[in-house]
């Protein structure tokens, strides 16, 4: 799958089970895995920022 000029594929190792459950959570939210996690690291992002 292609990657935008404005995006960037990040490898990263994670747990089996750790995958299962963000699995599981993004189909909760009808969601893909990638997307769950660009969504959970954007609002680390931005509560860090808030907080400051």
């Amino acid at each position: 799958m292609a990657v935008s000029e404005n995006n960037v594929r990040v490898p990263i190792t994670i747990s089996k089970e750790l995958k299962q459950q963000l699995d599981n959570l993004a189909k909760e939210d009808k969601r893909t895995f990638s997307n769950l996690c660009a969504k959970i690291l954007f609002d680390y992002v931005q509560q860090k920022k808030d907080g400051e």
